[in-house]
């Protein structure tokens, strides 16, 4: 949670290029284990935020592991919602290099504090948990755990025997002056007003500014597996 207003801080000082450590150094408080579900829900939503900065690395220090296979398989919830948020990332690199170009030839940024663009809008304004990912797109990472206790007394949350049948809501708000898009439902919202958004394990919020033209990529395991001639165009 305390990362979001850093990076957001480093924006506004005129450095783009900025990322956090995903997952963190938070493995002792969790019995140094990567089965734990508390851990995997940690990891889950720090990668699915790393899908929107400007550099998304994971990373741990010994004698934890950062690996995907460390948290599970394929048809595990953990590994699942993780490996949705890594070719999201791959499918949106044609988005990102040119936000990447805004930045070098427009002095623009990836990481936007909502001031920069709704300095007009004082509730906008003043947060500081979400930011626009480039010009046209929001996002609100999700920072409180929804589906596991975060202590070891296990008080205050709740473990669902299946995480991805539980969602919880996340407040959002979108910022005045655009109608803005939820990525995922493509549910049209008009700017100035708080929504609650249900986030089941795999989905954060994240909306698209209205009039946006969002190119996407081809699904890859690296950047060169394919040729990037046939975009995907969303309006």
């Amino acid at each position: 949670k305390n990362q979001i207003p850093s990076g957001l801080n480093f924006s506004l000082c005129g450095i783009p290029f900025w990322n956090t450590d995903l997952g963190g150094f938070f493995y002792w408080e969790f019995e140094q284990n990567p089965k734990n579900p508390a851990i995997q829900e940690l990891q889950t939503r720090w990668m699915q935020w790393g899908t929107f900065m400007p550099l998304m690395r994971n990373h741990c220090s010994s004698p934890m592991v950062s690996e995907l296979y460390e948290f599970g398989k394929q048809g595990d919830w953990a590994y699942d919602a993780m490996i949705k948020a890594i070719k999201l990332r791959y499918r949106l690199l044609p988005y990102i290099y040119s936000t990447a170009g805004d930045c070098v030839q427009n002095s623009g940024s990836m990481m936007r504090a909502l001031v920069m663009d709704y300095a007009a809008d004082k509730k906008a304004s003043r947060l500081n948990d979400e930011y626009l990912f480039g010009r046209n797109i929001l996002v609100k990472p999700v920072t409180d755990p929804l589906y596991t206790w975060k202590d070891k007394e296990k008080k205050g949350h709740t473990i669902y025997p299946d995480v991805r049948k539980a969602a919880a809501p996340v407040n959002v708000y979108l910022p005045k002056g655009n109608k803005w898009y939820d990525f995922w439902s493509n549910t049209q919202y008009e700017g100035g007003q708080d929504i609650q958004r249900l986030c089941p394990i795999d989905i954060m919020p994240v909306f698209i500014k209205a009039g946006t033209i969002l190119p996407f990529g081809p699904e890859v395991q690296y950047s060169s597996e394919k040729p990037w001639d046939e975009l995907e165009i969303r309006v």
